[in-house]
């Protein structure tokens, strides 16, 4: 049984990751998605651990913005 709520929810999160900075967006999907440390993505980025973590925290407070706003 297919749940609409939440196809719908996860749609929206979609659309709103690809509304983030490239960068943000691949940053987050590799440590979220990926399972990867924040000293792995910086190692797979070539960027310092604490840019991983300023590009995160960006990408997740965009995110709840978005979403918070109803968009997208």
């Amino acid at each position: 049984m297919i749940n609409a709520p939440s196809e719908a929810a996860g749609s929206r999160v979609s659309e709103a990751l690809m509304m983030l900075d490239m960068e943000q967006r691949n940053v987050l999907l590799a440590l979220h998605y990926g399972r990867l440390t924040v000293a792995e993505v910086a190692t797979q980025f070539g960027m310092s651990p604490a840019l991983v973590s300023r590009h995160a925290l960006a990408a997740l407070r965009t995110l709840r913005r978005l979403l918070d706003q109803g968009e997208p």
